[in-house]
């Protein structure tokens, strides 16, 4: 039975205000929010992508340019080397030394009416031969009999400072050569000879020895030394052991004091030979990664230069008073236009660079 409501029950059950049912109002409502809540995250999702490309594209120019300039920097284009650790400055500035060389004005001096030169180098003559190499036209620009003793790997500084059978190939290092040429009227050239059964693929070492043994020295007018290339290369000392008063560069197993010493033995036995040392030019080397750079800023394991060796060989030029030939601080063949001057490889010159160094060495040559 359901109990029985009086008018005045009635009256307590109306509020007075009629409370609004309609539904699609209070959806609307909240409808407004929703929209409003969607165009903020849409203008936050809009402002976090761009902020997210102009950090990505920052990122992307900085990687770009370190690339590019670690590649310019292998390749060893415009190095900075104004001050490289040391190191004197890269500022082309020639270190060419000149000494005027008359033969004819030395007691005793005659003429044979034959010109003829030699050379002795490293790697940097030996990948200079053949047609239009360094002997042809050293040959051609000045009509002398122009002989090349070349070898690879051979360097200035030995390897042990007593010769060993344990390393034979010191017998083919310049100041071995330079003593065997010196010794006695005609050279002595046994110990190169005696090598050749220590040393393993000596093919190569068998054709300079046929060709060294034969040549008259006491009738060579100028002999050219290229060397340094290797001796940078192996990482051979610039001064090795004691420095004194007899020895003021070192002992024979730097490059410094070796070159020293053979100038000495050469400016002693052939009074009527000009003598002239002609640098290394601007190259790349390989590191020990194997990329390519600039010899100027690639530091071996005497954390040298290949300048350092150049400016070394220059101060033993000088204390004998001997011709320098500075292919290296050279300012018509340096790091800023080395693509015309060096094969594809970089490691040597080309038939254009070749011809620079020759005409540069011609300038040096007495009667020339």
């Amino acid at each position: 039975m359901r109990p029985a409501f009086d008018d005045e029950d009635l009256e307590k059950i109306d509020l007075g205000t009629p409370i609004s049912t309609n539904e699609s109002e209070i959806y609307n409502e909240e409808d407004d929010y929703d929209i409003q809540d969607d165009e903020e995250d849409e203008e936050n999702t809009k402002l976090s992508k761009i902020v997210q490309i102009i950090i990505l594209s920052a990122i992307a120019v900085i990687l770009f340019s370190s690339i590019f300039l670690l590649i310019r920097w292998q390749r060893g284009s415009a190095p900075d080397v104004t001050d490289n650790n040391g190191n004197p400055a890269y500022d082309v500035e020639s270190a060419d030394y000149f000494v005027p060389f008359n033969p004819s004005a030395i007691e005793g001096y005659v003429d044979d009416g034959e010109q003829n030169i030699v050379i002795l180098g490293d790697d940097t003559i030996l990948h200079a031969q053949g047609e239009n190499g360094i002997s042809d036209l050293l040959a051609e620009a000045t009509g002398a009999n122009v002989t090349t003793l070349a070898l690879s790997g051979s360097t200035i500084a030995l390897q042990e400072l007593s010769y060993t059978q344990g390393y034979a190939e010191d017998a083919y290092n310049l100041y071995y050569i330079i003593s065997a040429i010196c010794a006695g009227d005609m050279g002595n050239y046994d110990l190169q000879f005696a090598a050749l059964s220590e040393i393993e693929n000596n093919n190569e070492y068998y054709d300079y020895w046929d060709k060294l043994h034969v040549i008259d020295f006491n009738k060579t007018d100028t002999l050219i030394i290229c060397y340094g290339y290797c001796d940078y290369l192996a990482g051979r000392p610039l001064t090795a052991g004691d420095v004194y008063g007899a020895q003021p560069y070192g002992h024979e197993n730097g490059t410094t004091g070796s070159l020293d010493d053979c100038l000495k033995l050469l400016r002693e036995r052939f009074p009527y030979m000009q003598i002239i040392i002609s640098s290394p030019s601007y190259c790349f080397v390989a590191d020990e990664n194997g990329d390519m750079i600039g010899a100027d800023v690639y530091f071996n394991s005497e954390k040298a230069t290949l300048g350092d060796y150049v400016l070394n060989a220059k101060n033993a030029a000088e204390a004998n008073h001997v011709s320098f030939v500075d292919n290296y601080f050279f300012e018509d063949f340096n790091f800023a236009n080395y693509e015309d001057y060096l094969d594809e490889d970089g490691a040597f010159p080309n038939e254009a660079g070749r011809r620079l160094i020759v005409a540069h060495i011609m300038g040096f040559i007495s009667g020339n």
